[in-house]
């Protein structure tokens, strides 16, 4: 099962094109405010696991992806990460909600920097324990030549 892990902040995020060309496959773009929104359409997977800090859960971006991915999308509510006992929270959520032997998408433009870090060592970890695979990091990045375009990198040495 492809899965893609997504934060998402209580932030208005501005609309833009964002693209992603696969090695040897013609290029896709998707054009939206929201990034977890581009990982769903580009790289299509079967369930989208929305992290949400209890600003972002009540935020109109998480209500608007929640209409476009409907039953695909699961809502995970995770704790700010402020305290050391918070960010354990976090790490027995996330091991929680990622299923056994699922294929992984990291996505780790949106939310609070910290919390894709954090995200990313708990998925270390099930690499052992729950036999999942991180399929690949996307980071979505606009370049100085095409300001009106983000591109979805790609950091395969992280995996």
């Amino acid at each position: 099962m492809l899965v893609a892990l997504s934060t998402i902040g209580p932030t208005t995020y501005k609309e833009i094109e964002y693209y992603w060309a696969p090695r040897g496959q013609e290029p896709q773009t998707y054009r939206t405010a929201l990034f977890p929104l581009a990982v769903d359409a580009l790289f299509r997977p079967e369930k989208l696991l929305l992290m949400v800090t209890p600003e972002a859960r009540t935020h109109e971006n998480r209500c608007y992806i929640e209409r476009v991915l409907g039953q695909r999308l699961q809502l995970v509510p995770i704790p700010l990460g402020r305290t050391e006992e918070e960010l354990w929270q976090i790490f027995d959520i996330v091991s929680d909600a990622v299923p056994e032997g699922a294929e992984v998408i990291l996505h780790v433009t949106h939310a609070f920097r910290s919390l894709p870090f954090v995200i990313f060592g708990v998925i270390n970890y099930l690499r052992r324990t729950k036999e999942i695979r991180l399929e690949r990091i996307v980071y979505g990045h606009t370049r100085r030549k095409r300001p009106d375009r983000t591109e979805c990198s790609v950091r395969l040495f992280l995996i």
